[in-house]
């Protein structure tokens, strides 16, 4: 899955606004700011839930933050079962390597990350 937002082609041909801001934060893969730039800019609800989706696929899959998971979901006012069906989908994705998770002090793959930190939510 690419981690950069397609860009649909409008109706009549003119592009999304793309300031010089937003398309650093995006080619920097810094999604939390890019979707907090292309809010201002006022894009489309479906090109920013594109990018809430991505913030939250980082700080859950690469950055295994559980609490910025936690506020970026209450920021984008996800429902506890939107957060479910995410947590699902990248699990069925895959569980991805072991990562070290400071708070359980073991090595945890995603599936047994989110059930350390998100139990409530499987």
């Amino acid at each position: 899955m690419s981690l950069m937002p397609s860009l649909p082609p409008s109706p009549n041909k003119e592009e999304l606004p793309l300031t010089p801001e937003l398309k650093e934060a995006l080619q920097k893969r810094n999604f939390v700011l890019a979707e907090l730039l292309a809010r201002r800019l006022q894009w489309p609800e479906a090109k920013l839930k594109e990018l809430q989706k991505k913030a939250l696929q980082q700080f859950i899959v690469e950055f295994r933050n559980p609490e910025g998971t936690a506020a970026l979901a209450q920021e984008y006012q996800l429902t506890k079962e939107e957060l479910k069906d995410l947590f699902r989908q990248l699990i069925s994705a895959s569980p991805g390597p072991k990562q070290f998770d400071p708070k359980s002090m073991r090595f945890l793959n995603l599936e047994e990350w989110v059930q350390e930190h998100f139990s409530s939510y499987r």
